[in-house]
């Protein structure tokens, strides 16, 4: 039993180290593209990163110990683990779309101002032509001047 417990241990390695370095000569041939499994919208994310190696350490951990003591172990700690790393990459998450929440509105707030300006350049190129078509204002007589030495009554 023991030795066969061995034996499907090492199939299994042996088996997931050849997927492993299918990936890795898929990654070098450029076959796999791994930008936007680590970034969000054209930057590195740190908590994606964290998660994708928190579960590969766990897993092949996993493994290690359930070939080395031939039985499998209690996932609860395993569990704890991807579960820290899981919400530190919900919390980043969460971050970034706050970030962008906040970003989405001043770039709207922008938007606004602008156009409210252009708006009042409008009116005001408006008014310039308006002003420009009124005749201008025609000269009004003048009441002529009382002699010196009469009053008016």
């Amino acid at each position: 039993m023991h030795n066969l417990a061995l034996a499907i241990g090492i199939v299994g390695i042996i088996i997931v180290g050849a997927i492993a370095a299918a990936v890795v000569r898929d990654l070098w041939n450029g076959k796999i593209d791994l930008t936007k499994l680590l970034s969000g919208d054209d930057a590195a994310s740190l908590s994606r990163f964290q998660f994708l190696i928190f579960t590969f350490i766990i897993g092949l951990s996993y493994l290690y110990v359930a070939v080395d003591k031939e039985t499998l172990p209690d996932v609860a700690n395993a569990w704890a683990l991807l579960g820290i790393s899981g919400g530190s990459y919900v919390l980043g998450k969460g971050i970034q779309m706050s970030a962008d929440t906040a970003q989405k509105a001043q770039d709207h707030t922008t938007r606004q101002a602008e156009a409210a300006a252009q708006q009042a350049q409008a009116v005001a190129e408006q008014a310039r032509l308006a002003a420009q078509r009124l005749p201008p204002p025609q000269p009004t007589a003048a009441p002529p001047p009382a002699p010196s030495g009469q009053t008016q009554s």
